[in-house]
């Protein structure tokens, strides 16, 4: 079952994301001329599979407007979803979408998707955003199946050798009007 959350002490709740992926996206950027960049991007494959992982936080303060669900089953909470509407453009911003490994392609993540679409709608967003890593195959998989296209990218938002590491930042965005 899907529950909006509030915070009602203010302590955020923290979010342990974890997978693996043996492959990931590689970008070649090229300068033809003074203003005329040219980028190709290639899905390769690992010497071998990779693990990843990362925290974030439910309740962060710097999440503009948010809205927070949680998805529980026989009384353990299984999934989470947080969303933050950017008044200033008009986009709702999927900030967290993490599903316990146990509960993956049970169909939770496309339910909070969906869930996702239904808020962005309400409040006028024109668009649903979100970021996930070059490398984060599995995920850009799913975004994918579930209408989103490339609109960005950000070669130096990790390291300031992204590039060369495999693990940039891919934005991914749904019009909804």
């Amino acid at each position: 079952m899907i529950k909006q959350i509030t915070n009602d002490t203010l302590k955020p709740i923290v979010l342990n994301y974890r997978y693996t992926t043996d492959s990931a996206y590689e970008i070649a950027v090229s300068k033809v001329k003074s203003a005329t960049w040219n980028f190709k991007l290639t899905l390769v494959a690992l010497p071998s599979a990779v693990v990843k992982a990362s925290t974030s936080t439910l309740f962060d303060p710097v999440v503009e407007n948010p809205l927070n669900f949680k998805f529980s089953q026989d009384g353990r909470d299984i999934a989470y979803l947080q969303l933050g509407y950017q008044s200033w453009n008009r986009r709702m911003r999927i900030w967290d979408l993490l599903i316990d490994d146990d509960f993956r392609r049970s169909g939770i993540g496309s339910q909070l998707m969906d869930l996702a679409k239904v808020e962005a709608r309400k409040v006028g967003a024109r668009m649903l955003v979100l970021e996930t890593q070059s490398c984060n195959v599995p995920a850009i998989n799913f975004y994918l199946q579930h209408g989103f296209e490339l609109i960005g990218f950000d070669l130096a938002h990790y390291t300031n050798n992204d590039i060369e590491r495999n693990e940039f930042r891919m934005e991914f965005g749904f019009e909804i009007a």
